[in-house]
C-alpha cells in the first residue's frame, strides 16, 4: 500500500464502491468534485494515480486532469466515464494528457489492470524526473529543481502573505582545494558539505547545489534571523567534521536573503544573498589574516 490514489466523483455511491473495492489494496482518497481534490494536492500527498469521472459539476474532467498535470505532473491520469463519445476520449488524452480513457460500468479486474499499469507509469516518470532534477555528484537537489520550487513558493508566499529565506553558501579556497590535492578531493569536499546541509537542514526545506563550489537552501516561514541561526549551526557542524577531512581548514561563506524585505523575486533575492556571501567571505578572510 505504498502508492496512493486519488479518485474523484461527483457520486457518493460510485465512491463507497471504488473505496470498498481497492481500499485494502491502496492508499485511497476520494473528493466529490474537483475543487476539493485539489486542495488535496499538497507536500503530504504524493499520488501515484488520480482517476476523475468527465462529467463533474463545476470543473469537468477533462479540466480537472489538465489542473493535475500542472500541480502533479508525474500522476498518471485516467478518466472514468459513462461517454464513450471519441471526441471527448481524444480531447481527454490531447489536453490532460491522459494515460487512460474507461468507460462506465467498467469491471474491477479491468480498472486494477489500468491502476497497476499507471503506477507503472507513474514509477517510469519519477525516476525521469529525479534523474534531471538531482545532483549527480552530491545527491542534493541541483538549480533547476531549486529554481523551480522558489518559484512556486513566491506565488504562495505572496498568496498568504507568508516570509521565506534563501542561504546562498559558497565553499571557501575551493580552488586552492583542487589545486593542491586534486579534483577527486574536490569532488569529496562538494559531497561532505551536501551532506551536513542535508543532515542540518529540516525535511521542509531544500538543499540544493546551484553550480561549481555553490550552494542554496530554501528555508520554509523563516525569517533573516532564523536563516542566520541556521548558518552559524552549518559552520559549527563544518568546523568539529572537518577535523576527519584531508583539507583541514575546510569552511564555508554564506549570505541571507528574506521574502519579501529583500526582494520578491527569485532574481532579486539571489543577488542579495549572492553579496552577502561575498561580505562574509571577506569577513573571514579578514580575520584569517589578522
Amino acid at each position: 500500500m505504498d502508492h496512493r490514489i486519488l479518485f474523484v466523483d461527483d457520486d457518493k455511491e460510485t465512491i463507497k464502491i471504488f473505496t470498498r473495492q481497492f481500499g485494502k489494496i491502496y492508499n485511497i482518497d476520494a473528493a466529490k468534485n474537483a475543487g476539493e481534490a485539489l486542495k488535496m494536492f499538497n507536500n503530504k500527498n504524493h499520488y501515484s494515480v488520480v482517476i476523475a469521472d468527465m462529467r463533474m459539476p463545476g470543473m469537468n474532467g477533462i479540466e480537472f486532469l489538465e489542473k493535475v498535470k500542472e500541480v502533479s505532473p508525474v500522476s498518471t491520469r485516467i478518466m472514468l466515464t459513462g461517454n464513450a463519445d471519441l471526441e471527448v476520449a481524444i480531447e481527454a488524452i490531447n489536453k490532460g494528457n491522459i494515460f487512460k480513457f474507461l468507460t462506465k460500468p467498467c469491471r474491477k479486474e479491468n480498472i486494477n489492470d489500468v491502476i497497476k499499469l499507471g503506477i507503472i507509469k507513474y514509477k517510469e516518470e519519477k525516476q525521469l524526473q529525479n534523474e534531471s532534477l538531482i545532483d549527480p555528484l552530491t545527491g542534493i537537489w541541483n538549480r533547476r529543481y531549486f529554481d523551480i520550487q522558489v518559484e512556486k513558493e513566491i506565488k504562495n508566499s505572496k498568496k498568504y502573505l507568508k516570509m521565506f529565506s534563501i542561504v546562498f553558501i559558497d565553499i571557501n579556497d575551493f580552488k586552492k582545494i583542487n589545486d593542491s590535492y586534486g579534483h577527486k578531493i574536490g569532488d569529496e569536499a562538494l559531497k561532505f558539505t551536501a551532506d551536513i546541509l542535508k543532515e542540518t537542514c529540516r525535511r521542509a526545506d531544500i538543499a540544493a547545489r546551484y553550480g561549481g563550489d555553490e550552494f542554496v537552501i530554501f528555508l520554509h516561514h523563516e525569517d533573516k534571523n532564523g536563516a542566520l541561526g541556521l548558518v552559524l549551526r552549518l559552520k559549527k557542524i563544518i568546523d568539529k567534521k572537518r577535523i576527519n577531512f584531508i583539507f583541514k581548514n575546510l569552511s564555508i561563506a554564506a549570505g541571507v536573503a528574506t521574502f519579501p524585505v529583500d526582494g520578491k523575486n527569485i532574481h532579486k533575492l539571489m543577488k542579495i544573498s549572492d553579496e552577502e556571501m561575498y561580505r562574509d567571505k571577506l569577513h573571514e578572510k579578514n580575520i584569517t589574516e589578522k
